[in-house]
């Protein structure tokens, strides 16, 4: 029998046994048995599902701020800087 998406409940019921809900649970507990609770897996699931896709969406976010610099600095800084370095040259050479 395969019990690994059934409810606790439901188990309760598969196994035809005389004792009470709550008296039949702890038994199985004392014995080892884990008996799933469906809402708390779910639960659980959801949130390690979510919690994957901000680490992903975080590494391609660190991703991209990586390839937006150029030996660590920003590649507006140094277009920037040689923009005025470009401009400085040609200013002095004209100036002549």
């Amino acid at each position: 029998m395969n019990t690994q998406n059934l409810s606790a409940n439901k188990i309760w019921k598969q196994s035809s046994t005389n004792l009470s809900f709550k008296d039949w649970l702890n038994r199985e507990k004392l014995k080892g048995n884990y008996i799933p609770n469906q809402t708390i897996n779910e639960i659980l699931t959801e949130q390690l599902r979510s919690d994957l896709l901000k680490d992903s969406s975080k590494k391609e976010l660190e991703q991209k701020k990586i390839s937006k610099t150029i030996y660590g600095i920003d590649q507006r800084v140094i277009i920037f800087s040689g923009i005025l370095i470009a401009g400085a040259i040609t200013y002095s050479y004209f100036r002549k």
